[in-house]
């Protein structure tokens, strides 16, 4: 049942879930920095998470950033789906790709930026 359901989907299509969970998970993250002002673990190492300054601080800038990059992913995860359940078009996959490789370059730069400043 799997192995038809992947000959029929593709891949893909899990990805695209694990995107939208991702995404969700981000956004809730988000929520959670933005409130209580709770720092990710999953965005530092272990070093990293016990040197960081002002963690408030931080938790405002990326907040937001966080939250619109788990948009982007759910927002693609969705995308993903639609393009191969729906309407399959090469190019609509590549623009697809496109854009979240543009979010992930993104947030990866804020990231570091961020890091960079509150480290």
């Amino acid at each position: 049942m799997v192995a038809a359901a992947l000959n029929r989907t593709g891949i893909l299509s899990i990805v695209d879930a694990i995107l939208i969970i991702c995404g969700i998970y981000c956004m809730v993250t988000a929520g959670k920095m933005k409130k209580n002002h709770v720092l990710p673990q999953w965005l530092f190492t272990e070093q990293e998470l016990h040197q960081i300054r002002h963690p408030e601080k931080f938790c405002e800038e990326m907040g937001p950033k966080t939250t619109i990059f788990g948009f982007v992913c759910t927002a693609f995860g969705i995308y993903g789906l639609v393009i191969e359940l729906l309407w399959y078009q090469k190019i609509a996959e590549a623009v697809g790709i496109g854009v979240l490789l543009v979010g992930i370059a993104w947030y990866t730069s804020q990231l570091s930026k961020a890091k960079r400043t509150y480290i």
